[in-house]
């Protein structure tokens, strides 16, 4: 739907809202993740941390011409412990206690460690020494992790992969 459609829309009966009002929970979905907007002049709103986002809630006509999608990405309080976890514990980057943090930070390292891990498996095979069988899944866990355009998608695929490697009622980070 088009802002334009979705304002019209809860602005008539049994809604009634004021057009601030819609513009406000859509400010939250949109803080929250839950929403995409594809711009008129192309482009994609993620987050209220992209820089084009304040314009498009206050200004009308980006507003009315831009499309709006719910997102089913939600890193969930869970997932966001677990992810808080590996950060810290695996790839040694303790701090990253917020959404914001976790999706900032996590492309670039991600794929650094992707590539420190093709490597040392590389390594592992071309010596053939012990610990493929280790760093085998670590790769693969990585790669699909890389994989989504999102980092919001990269930390549901890593907080996914991370669980399935493990046996039931096994701790993701020791293991």
């Amino acid at each position: 739907r088009t802002g334009k459609a979705v304002l019209a829309h809860f602005s008539e009966i049994p809604y009634g809202w004021p057009e601030r009002a819609v513009k406000a929970g859509l400010g939250v979905l949109l803080r929250g993740r839950r929403l995409t907007v594809k711009l008129p002049e192309g482009g994609t709103l993620r987050a209220e941390t992209d820089p084009k986002a304040e314009s498009w809630l206050t200004g009308t006509q980006q507003f009315n011409r831009s499309v709006l999608e719910l997102s089913d990405l939600v890193v969930t309080p869970d997932d966001r412990q677990l992810l808080q976890r590996l950060f810290a514990d695996v790839f040694e980057r303790p701090g990253l206690d917020t959404i914001e943090k976790l999706e900032r930070e996590a492309p670039a390292l991600l794929h650094s460690q992707l590539a420190r891990a093709r490597e040392a498996l590389a390594d592992l095979r071309g010596r053939q020494l012990p610990g493929v069988e280790q760093a085998a899944p670590l790769v693969r866990l990585l790669e699909a992790a890389t994989e989504p355009d999102l980092p919001a998608g990269m930390l549901k695929q890593l907080a996914a992969g991370a669980r399935q490697s493990v046996g039931p009622g096994e701790d993701v980070v020791a293991v």
